[in-house]
């Protein structure tokens, strides 16, 4: 693995440091393999500190910028780099310290842990550029694992992640209920109005007819082509944490990007014990029901989700409530029926989202490149759409159909 250089990281991690502690040196290799991640570049982080008596080893994992300017205009990279560290550094600690005037300790326990960040080698910057750096604890030396984004969760792990995944929203949603003007100035002020995946119209036809192509090649959902366009079109261009884009009482901080990789699990004789949530970029103030569909339709087993999804929005909406109630929360107006309504709503804004992310889920090796090499032919070509590729399409689509949410 080729190593990597860090400018000025003394700076970035010395809030973390113990008394006295300084770096002695460091080594910064390339972490995920082509495929694994696309809105920033991981480096695998090992530095060493010494106070002159005694010497320690931190692994950690570093985040910086993607190389290559379409993927980092593709993920409008100065706010969304901005968007994780801002979590890491500002939100965390004002849930932290919420949740200590409740009395609840240990809540915040599915995040990694926060080593340091900033957005530029200039400090008055308030935009990431090229000298944006992330970095925190390296989850893997404590057990916790990436599973196979093709194969996607069994039942057992997909239960342990829905329940970590309620845990997420219902912190800031019991923050915004209880203590509404800390939550609107501390944190949602930090969630202003941008855009990922900005297309210019010719490219935004191209995704429209791969779509179609892909339907054409299904047997099964060709007589859902106009619903399957038409839904496709509703959300792919749109501005995030816009006004009119949230419905309310559900709001609260949401993940958006909650798919196989960005979920780690710690296993314990083969069995599903605890589970990490990583990767807040494309984070925002918006519905659970988004992340909460989403994460289902595209990393769930297809067999788990037709035998069990009842069971699965149940368990969700089961462990949001209570913890709200925890909180200390009127569960009134979050009844299991406001909260299909709010499934049936969302769910029509998801369909493109699920669609578009077919294509890095489903990536076989044959197709993957460095992100420097990626470009907007990449988006819209239908030759390396594989067999798993079309199983999920035709699956979303089926399912989607079924529940009138195209």
């Amino acid at each position: 693995m080729s190593q990597q250089k860090i400018v000025r990281l003394e700076e970035v991690v010395k809030d973390y440091l113990k008394c006295n502690q300084i770096i002695t040196s460091y080594e910064a290799t390339n972490l995920t393999a082509m495929g694994e991640n696309y809105g920033s570049q991981m480096l695998a982080l090992k530095f060493h500190v010494s106070n002159g008596e005694q010497k320690e080893i931190i692994e950690a994992v570093a985040k910086i910028p993607p190389p290559g300017e379409f993927i980092q205009r593709m993920f409008n990279i100065p706010v969304t780099f901005r968007n994780e560290i801002d979590f890491y550094k500002k939100i965390i600690p004002e849930l932290k310290s919420f949740l200590q005037q409740k009395g609840i300790d240990n809540y915040l326990d599915c995040y990694p842990k926060f080593i340091g960040g900033r957005l530029s080698l200039t400090p008055e910057k308030d935009c990431a550029d090229e000298g944006a750096l992330l970095i925190l604890e390296n989850l893997k030396y404590s057990g916790y694992e990436t599973l196979d984004r093709i194969i996607g969760f069994d039942l057992e792990t997909t239960n342990l992640i829905l329940k970590a995944l309620a845990k997420f929203h219902a912190g800031p949603l019991a923050m915004k209920l209880l203590n509404s003007q800390v939550f609107k100035t501390k944190i949602r002020s930090l969630f202003t109005p941008y855009k990922v995946f900005e297309f210019d119209e010719d490219t935004l036809s191209l995704c429209v007819e791969k779509n179609r192509k892909i339907v054409e090649e299904i047997g099964t959902c060709k007589k859902y082509i106009q619903r399957v366009v038409d839904g496709f079109k509703m959300n792919l261009q749109p501005v995030k944490n816009s006004p009119d884009c949230i419905r309310e009482p559900f709001a609260t901080i949401i993940h958006t990007d909650a798919w196989v990789n960005n979920f780690m699990v710690q296993f314990h004789e083969g069995k599903p014990v605890s589970c990490k949530i990583v990767d807040f970029q494309l984070d925002e103030y918006g519905s659970p029901a988004r992340d909460l569909i989403f994460f289902i339709f595209t990393s769930v087993q297809i067999p788990v989700v037709l035998q069990h999804y009842e069971e699965l929005i149940g368990l969700y909406h089961k462990t949001l409530v209570d913890d709200l109630v925890k909180f200390g929360c009127d569960p009134a107006p979050f009844s299991r029926q406001e909260f299909e309504e709010e499934i049936n709503v969302m769910a029509k804004e998801e369909f493109g989202h699920c669609m578009m992310m077919l294509q890095p889920i489903f990536a076989t090796k044959d197709t993957l490149k460095e992100l420097d090499e990626y470009d907007v032919d990449d988006m819209t070509r239908v030759d390396t759409i594989s067999p798993k590729y079309k199983e999920r399409a035709a699956f979303i689509i089926e399912e989607f159909v079924k529940r009138d949410w195209i």
